[in-house]
């Protein structure tokens, strides 16, 4: 009868059964790391990748908290416990996952998201572009190759325009895309669709910044994506079109002059202030 009781009082009032006792913080958290190998644990295998990231970038940040150091395996290589327990290719992740890379690099992986969806929606993952923290890389900042190698092996479009016979150039080489572009979104030259008139062009081109008393409308509207090719052209300028006049009359289709005369079709000949005036609102130079 007592037995039978108990089996009752356990069911239906929880409540009346003993309180387990709390379980203390700090001794969870030192039985999660107990199970995380340590960095020396791993080198007993792979002594050369140990000693090349603890000279990395990455272990040198690392090496300013040691209880990161220790753990700096298991951040990135998921399965390492089981691995250590039984090594094998199929029990640990070689390549670490954005995640892991986001544990450090938070602010990288928020602005990614939101300047540069497009990379994640492609499936770009981090160890796409950048070497592991235990590999050599070619280029600052962890990246495989160069930064415009890396750029261009996905963006082969672009890659073609740098080889016309108008491109953006620096000493005969393609210029790096980051002048332009930000890899990660974290700056508002993320995009060439956002280059208007305060946009990455005039980081160089500084005298046609203005502001100018009178702007020509489609730069203000469009930007100087408005006539120009960003990367290359086989136009001279890297204009969009082969002659000013065939440009120009895109959007003034109804001029006060004979364009058959070849006088008339050289427009910058007269109107030279092409990218605004502080003297005409015709665009004359003066």
């Amino acid at each position: 009868m007592i037995t039978i009781v108990a089996a009752w009082l356990t069911l239906a009032s929880p409540a009346l059964l003993p309180a387990q006792p709390p379980q203390n913080p700090a001794a969870v958290a030192k039985a999660e790391v107990s199970t995380v190998p340590a960095l020396e644990e791993c080198a007993g295998c792979h002594d050369e990748q140990s000693k090349a990231f603890a000279a990395g970038p990455h272990g040198r940040a690392m090496a300013r908290d040691a209880k990161a150091l220790e753990r700096s395996c298991a951040t990135c290589h998921e399965g390492s416990q089981a691995h250590v327990q039984n090594p094998s290719k199929a029990n640990i992740r070689r390549l670490p996952r954005d995640s892991a890379c986001a544990s450090c690099h938070a602010t990288e992986s928020r602005s990614l998201l939101l300047g540069m969806p497009a990379h994640k929606r492609s499936g770009v993952a981090c160890v796409d572009c950048h070497a592991a923290g235990h590999l050599a890389a070619s280029g600052s900042r962890q990246v495989r190759t160069s930064t415009s190698e890396a750029c261009m092996s996905c963006h082969k479009t672009e890659r073609a325009k740098f080889e016309l016979p108008f491109a953006h150039r620096d000493r005969e080489a393609p210029m790096s895309c980051t002048a332009c572009h930000s890899a990660h979104g974290m700056r508002r030259t993320a995009r060439l669709s956002l280059l208007d008139r305060n946009g990455a062009c005039l980081e160089c081109h500084t005298e046609l910044a203005g502001p100018f008393v009178f702007p020509h409308a489609p730069r203000e509207a469009g930007g100087c994506l408005s006539c120009h090719e960003p990367h290359g052209s086989t136009n001279p300028r890297m204009l969009t079109r082969h002659s000013v006049a065939e440009l120009c009359m895109e959007c003034h289709t109804n001029v006060p002059h004979d364009i058959v005369s070849a006088r008339y079709r050289r427009c910058t000949g007269c109107h030279s202030a092409i990218h605004g005036s502080n003297g005409d609102k015709r665009l004359f130079d003066r």
